[in-house]
Protein backbone atom coordinates (compact mmCIF):
# COMPACT_ATOMS: atom_id res chain seq x y z
CA UNK A 1 0.00 0.00 0.00
CA UNK A 2 1.48 3.54 -0.68
CA UNK A 3 0.96 6.09 1.69
CA UNK A 4 -0.37 9.69 -0.35
CA UNK A 5 -0.05 7.63 -3.83
CA UNK A 6 3.89 7.80 -3.69
CA UNK A 7 6.73 5.37 -2.43
CA UNK A 8 8.79 5.80 -0.07
CA UNK A 9 13.09 5.92 0.20
CA UNK A 10 14.63 4.63 -3.34
CA UNK A 11 10.90 3.29 -4.12
CA UNK A 12 10.68 1.08 -1.40
CA UNK A 13 8.05 0.88 1.20
CA UNK A 14 6.74 4.23 3.25
CA UNK A 15 8.97 4.72 6.02
CA UNK A 16 6.05 4.60 8.66
CA UNK A 17 2.67 3.49 8.97
CA UNK A 18 0.95 5.19 11.00
CA UNK A 19 -1.95 3.76 13.18
CA UNK A 20 -3.78 6.82 13.55
CA UNK A 21 -3.78 10.73 13.77
CA UNK A 22 -4.13 11.95 17.52
CA UNK A 23 -3.95 15.81 17.34
CA UNK A 24 -3.62 18.87 15.60
CA UNK A 25 -1.22 21.65 16.96
CA UNK A 26 -2.98 25.15 16.65
CA UNK A 27 -0.97 28.49 17.15
CA UNK A 28 -3.64 30.90 18.74
CA UNK A 29 -3.70 34.39 20.52
CA UNK A 30 -5.61 33.51 23.57
CA UNK A 31 -6.03 29.95 24.48
CA UNK A 32 -8.77 30.46 26.98
CA UNK A 33 -10.86 32.65 24.19
CA UNK A 34 -10.04 29.57 21.96
CA UNK A 35 -11.05 27.03 24.54
CA UNK A 36 -14.44 29.29 24.80
CA UNK A 37 -14.86 28.97 21.16
CA UNK A 38 -14.46 24.91 20.55
CA UNK A 39 -16.83 24.78 23.75
CA UNK A 40 -19.50 26.83 22.22
CA UNK A 41 -19.65 25.81 18.54
CA UNK A 42 -18.59 22.19 18.81
CA UNK A 43 -19.11 21.42 22.43
CA UNK A 44 -16.39 20.30 23.07
CA UNK A 45 -14.17 19.66 26.46
CA UNK A 46 -10.93 20.56 28.30
CA UNK A 47 -8.97 17.46 28.06
CA UNK A 48 -5.62 18.38 29.62
CA UNK A 49 -3.86 22.02 29.77
CA UNK A 50 -0.26 23.17 30.57
CA UNK A 51 1.52 26.21 31.92
CA UNK A 52 4.26 26.76 29.64
CA UNK A 53 7.47 29.97 30.09
CA UNK A 54 5.96 33.06 30.16
CA UNK A 55 2.78 32.79 31.50
CA UNK A 56 1.69 31.22 27.72
CA UNK A 57 -0.49 27.95 27.87
CA UNK A 58 -1.09 24.91 26.32
CA UNK A 59 -4.79 23.18 26.50
CA UNK A 60 -6.00 20.33 24.75
CA UNK A 61 -9.70 20.59 23.34
CA UNK A 62 -11.57 17.64 21.78
CA UNK A 63 -14.96 15.57 22.02
CA UNK A 64 -16.19 14.30 25.28
CA UNK A 65 -13.59 11.20 25.62
CA UNK A 66 -15.19 7.51 24.41
CA UNK A 67 -16.10 5.56 27.87
CA UNK A 68 -13.07 3.99 28.83
CA UNK A 69 -10.95 5.83 27.41
CA UNK A 70 -8.75 9.18 29.17
CA UNK A 71 -8.64 10.96 25.79
CA UNK A 72 -10.60 11.36 22.47
CA UNK A 73 -9.33 9.76 19.54
CA UNK A 74 -8.17 13.09 18.23
CA UNK A 75 -7.16 16.17 19.96
CA UNK A 76 -7.02 20.15 18.96
CA UNK A 77 -3.94 21.33 21.12
CA UNK A 78 -4.35 25.09 21.69
CA UNK A 79 -0.34 26.40 21.39
CA UNK A 80 -0.93 30.35 22.73
CA UNK A 81 1.70 31.82 21.10
CA UNK A 82 1.67 35.40 20.18
CA UNK A 83 1.73 36.19 16.44
CA UNK A 84 4.46 38.75 16.73
CA UNK A 85 6.94 35.93 17.63
CA UNK A 86 5.81 33.69 14.62
CA UNK A 87 4.29 33.72 11.55
CA UNK A 88 0.21 33.21 11.37
CA UNK A 89 -0.71 29.43 11.12
CA UNK A 90 -0.21 27.29 7.80
CA UNK A 91 -3.30 25.74 8.81
CA UNK A 92 -5.64 26.59 5.79
CA UNK A 93 -8.77 25.70 7.88
CA UNK A 94 -10.12 22.67 10.35
CA UNK A 95 -13.07 20.72 8.65
CA UNK A 96 -15.63 19.33 11.28
CA UNK A 97 -18.91 16.86 9.56
CA UNK A 98 -22.03 17.51 11.39
CA UNK A 99 -25.07 15.57 11.24
CA UNK A 100 -27.73 17.91 9.48
CA UNK A 101 -28.28 20.91 7.42
CA UNK A 102 -30.21 22.34 9.89
CA UNK A 103 -26.76 22.11 12.23
CA UNK A 104 -24.34 24.18 9.68
CA UNK A 105 -27.57 26.73 9.55
CA UNK A 106 -27.52 26.86 13.43
CA UNK A 107 -23.73 27.60 13.29
CA UNK A 108 -24.24 29.74 10.36
CA UNK A 109 -26.70 31.89 12.71
CA UNK A 110 -24.28 31.85 15.90
CA UNK A 111 -21.48 32.82 13.76
CA UNK A 112 -23.34 35.63 11.85
CA UNK A 113 -24.25 37.23 15.37
CA UNK A 114 -20.83 37.05 16.62
CA UNK A 115 -19.84 38.61 13.30
CA UNK A 116 -17.59 35.48 12.53
CA UNK A 117 -19.72 33.74 9.89
CA UNK A 118 -17.24 34.05 6.00
CA UNK A 119 -18.63 32.17 4.42
CA UNK A 120 -22.03 30.44 3.59
CA UNK A 121 -24.28 28.67 4.48
CA UNK A 122 -24.40 26.90 0.69
CA UNK A 123 -24.09 23.77 -0.93
CA UNK A 124 -20.67 23.99 -3.26
CA UNK A 125 -20.79 20.49 -4.69
CA UNK A 126 -21.61 16.80 -4.43
CA UNK A 127 -17.56 16.56 -2.39
CA UNK A 128 -17.69 19.94 -0.64
CA UNK A 129 -21.23 19.49 0.43
CA UNK A 130 -23.05 22.09 2.01
CA UNK A 131 -21.10 23.89 4.45
CA UNK A 132 -20.35 27.02 6.66
CA UNK A 133 -17.06 28.78 7.04
CA UNK A 134 -15.92 30.48 10.30
CA UNK A 135 -13.56 32.20 11.89
CA UNK A 136 -12.33 31.31 15.40
CA UNK A 137 -11.03 34.03 18.01
CA UNK A 138 -7.46 33.68 16.12
CA UNK A 139 -7.97 33.88 12.92
CA UNK A 140 -8.42 30.44 12.32
CA UNK A 141 -10.84 29.24 9.80
CA UNK A 142 -13.22 26.36 10.64
CA UNK A 143 -15.56 25.01 8.30
CA UNK A 144 -18.54 23.18 9.73
CA UNK A 145 -19.92 20.73 7.12
CA UNK A 146 -23.13 18.45 5.77
CA UNK A 147 -23.26 15.54 3.53
CA UNK A 148 -19.45 15.56 2.38
CA UNK A 149 -18.07 11.67 1.06
CA UNK A 150 -15.48 11.52 3.42
CA UNK A 151 -17.91 11.60 6.42
CA UNK A 152 -20.02 8.93 5.00
CA UNK A 153 -16.63 7.19 4.97
CA UNK A 154 -15.95 7.22 8.36
CA UNK A 155 -19.21 6.67 9.58
CA UNK A 156 -19.26 3.12 7.61
CA UNK A 157 -21.71 4.13 4.92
Amino acid sequence: MEVGGEKGAAGGSPPVRPARMTHLALRVRDAEESLSFYRRYLGWVEVHRRPQSGGRKIIWVGPPPPPGQSYPDLVLVLLEWPFAECEQPAVDHLGIAVASREEVDRVAEMARREGRLLFGPKFLDPVAGYLCMVRDPSGNRVEFSFGQPLAEVEEGR
